[in-house]
């Protein structure tokens, strides 16, 4: 697995020699150049010897030396050369040479597979963090199991090339003590096979050794495809498995938006309910006050109307005292006049009775004064009063005019009966509004309740979202690396490839005379892996932070410490290896807060969620672009380049350049 820090944008160090076998050409070349110069010596020694016994000998020495470097090293199978001496062959035979091919020793790793961490959900809501966290433990505990395993196969292949060159020493020195015995055998060959040695030796050993040499990459390229094969299908099942993590968390927050809503929608039942108890409450308390301002009326008309009648009953009763009252005043007063009447012969009862009638009409007619007087001002009060009655009678319809007091008296009992059954229905409002304070109490009670549970409900899920979001983003970064590494081996093996097959190509197509005169040894191009440069460039707070190899996401970052910045409308231009460009406008409305990054997805990225103001998906552009030489610029609304970031990856001998 690869660090993000091995892909740093100021220098990338070479990170393939602390994850591959310490195997490089150059120690192989060394090895086959150190058993050319035993093949020399061999050759030069062979000149002075052609007996049939040394013949033999050398035979079998070869043979052994063959077995024992195909029985002890790591390779399979080693060349073996089987000559034929000019005395059995005849001179002027040309030496046949069977040539085997040379394979690396590989073998199938035994793994473990990752376990499946995401098990289906049986508990409720209340369990999910629980298994949350178990669940990120236990891809963390294999994460970290796997690369265990991986340091501990890479020491293995370390000891077993610890092995592979004690190995060599071993043979070395046996090839010593043959080359000294072959030195003392090739004394008795003739001049003929000195001359086909000569002759042939040189390109047949400059032959395998380029052979050797292409058989041996081939052998580096397989293990390292395979290799390679067996991480991507490592991470896809750990990309899987987060998938349909990510979708069983998608699933649950989809069912507790839905219950939110209900409970909203409840709530906002409860509040019309609520309004509408209060509209009601607020009708009938209105009538309830036009009820109390008509009793008031009519207690007020009534209220008059019955001190008038009282006035004029009072009236009517005063005259009707007075006059029995006058009546017994004239009865005294002619009692006693009879009582004074004289009784000598004086006609005192002529006299008295002449007075009394005098007295009596002196009486009547200040009576009859009085009594005009009082009629008059009765009479004046009752025209008086009929007038006014007239004026209310001319006011009222004709019909009614006569029933007006009976009507007035109805009302009034009506009116009383209408004022008991009001202080009634005040009483059952009361009670009513009573018992709506006590549930409007309950339903603030309640929906407190709800809102607190549900507020915690809601805290709970947002920071189980950030956790949720926090791990995303780690894979996301953890498998754009994976994606990085797996492009830079994907480019390498195939630029191996085409540097095998034109050498095959070149070999197969080279004949035995072109190769007669010496040629040099093929230059080394080495078994390193390549290094990204980045080169970025900003003019302002808005800077491109990383452009994906892979060509699915491009991060823009806010440097400011206080300044937001709005971005709206600017263009993300891209070019890749010479292709066409690539131009993006970033939609409207959309700002930067300082310090945070801003997320542009491709369509074919796995993680793409539009969710501005941190992620945002390019729906028109399959993929960014994928390439050894990448450039991108950033330009505001005026067309002025804000920012520009540069991307070149280079394999092989050439990462060692310093490049700009």
């Amino acid at each position: 697995m690869v660090d993000v820090d091995d892909l740093d944008i100021n220098g990338i160090n070479d990170w393939s020699s602390s994850f591959l076998p310490v195997i490089t050409l150059s120690t192989i070349e060394a090895v086959q150049e150190y058993k050319k110069q035993i093949k020399a010596n061999v050759n030069n020694q062979l000149t002075s010897s052609s007996s049939s016994t040394g013949v033999s000998q050398f035979d079998t020495s070869i043979n052994n030396t063959a077995d024992i470097l195909s029985s002890n090293s790591p390779i399979k199978s080693v060349p073996s050369i089987v000559t034929h001496s000019p005395m059995l062959s005849g001179v002027g035979d040309p030496m046949k040479t069977s040539i085997r091919s040379v394979s690396v020793e590989t073998g199938t790793r035994n793994r473990s597979p990752v376990q499946r961490y995401g098990q289906q959900e049986i508990g409720n809501s209340s369990s999910y963090s629980s298994l949350n966290q178990s669940t990120n433990n236990q891809v963390t505990d294999n994460l970290r199991v796997q690369h265990q395993r991986e340091k501990q196969e890479l020491a293995e292949l370390n000891d077993r090339f610890r092995g592979y060159l004690d190995r060599v020493k071993i043979l070395e020195n046996k090839n010593f003590k043959l080359t000294s015995q072959l030195e003392d055998i090739a004394k008795a060959w003739g001049a003929a096979s000195q001359a086909i040695i000569v002759q042939y030796g040189g390109p047949l050993d400059r032959l395998r050794q380029e052979v050797n040499d292409c058989m041996l990459c081939e052998a580096d390229l397989q293990t390292r495809l395979r290799r390679s094969h067996y991480n991507i299908d490592n991470y896809r099942s750990l990309i899987h498995d987060e998938t349909s993590w990510n979708d069983r968390q998608e699933g649950k927050r989809e069912q507790l938006k839905l219950e939110y809503e209900h409970s909203c929608s409840e709530l906002s039942a409860l509040q019309k309910s609520y309004k509408q108890v209060e509209d009601q409450l607020k009708t009938l308390l209105k009538q309830r006050e036009d009820y109390l301002n008509e009793i008031d009326q009519l207690n007020e008309q009534s209220y008059k109307s019955t001190i008038d009648r009282i006035k004029s009953d009072l009236q009517v009763q005063t005259l009707r005292e007075e006059i029995p009252f006058l009546n017994d005043i004239h009865a005294h007063l002619i009692s006693e006049f009879e009582q004074l009447k004289p009784a000598n012969g004086i006609d005192a009862q002529l006299f008295y009775r002449q007075e009394l009638e005098k007295a009596i009409r002196d009486i009547r007619r200040d009576f009859e004064t009085l009594n005009a007087a009082q009629r008059k001002e009765m009479e004046d009060y009752y025209h008086i009063k009929i007038e006014e009655m007239q004026n209310d009678a001319k006011k009222l319809p004709l019909q009614g005019r006569q029933d007006n007091l009976s009507k007035i008296s109805e009302q009034i009992k009506s009116t009383k009966f209408e004022l008991n059954d009001t202080q009634k229905l005040l009483i059952s409002e009361k009670d009513k509004f009573k018992e709506l304070q006590d549930r409007l109490a309950k339903l603030e009670e309640e929906y407190n309740y709800v809102r607190n549970q549900r507020s915690a409900a809601h805290d709970n899920i947002n920071k189980e979202l950030a956790t949720a979001q926090e791990h995303i983003e780690q894979l996301t970064g953890e498998i754009d690396t994976i994606l990085r590494s797996n492009i830079t081996l994907e480019s390498e093996i195939y630029i191996y490839r085409r540097l095998l097959d034109s050498e095959t190509n070149r070999l197969t197509q080279q004949t035995i005379e072109q190769v007669s005169s010496p040629e040099p040894t093929p230059a080394s191009f080495g078994s390193e892996l390549g290094k990204v440069f980045n080169k970025k460039i900003k003019k302002g707070p808005i800077a491109i932070k990383d452009c994906a190899p892979d060509g699915k996401c491009i991060t823009l970052e806010n440097t400011s410490n206080d300044k937001d910045v709005d971005v709206s409308n600017w263009i993300l231009k891209r070019r890749v290896e010479g292709s066409s460009e690539i131009s993006y406008t970033i939609p409207y409305g959309l700002i930067m807060k300082h310090g945070n990054e801003l997320k542009i997805y491709a369509r074919s990225a796995q993680n793409a969620h539009h969710r501005p103001p941190s992620q945002v998906v390019n729906d028109k552009l399959e993929s960014w672009g994928m390439g050894t030489e990448c450039e991108t610029k950033l330009f505001n609304e005026q067309g002025e380049e804000k920012a520009s970031h540069s991307q070149k990856i280079v394999f092989g001998s050439e990462s060692s350049r310093n490049l700009p």
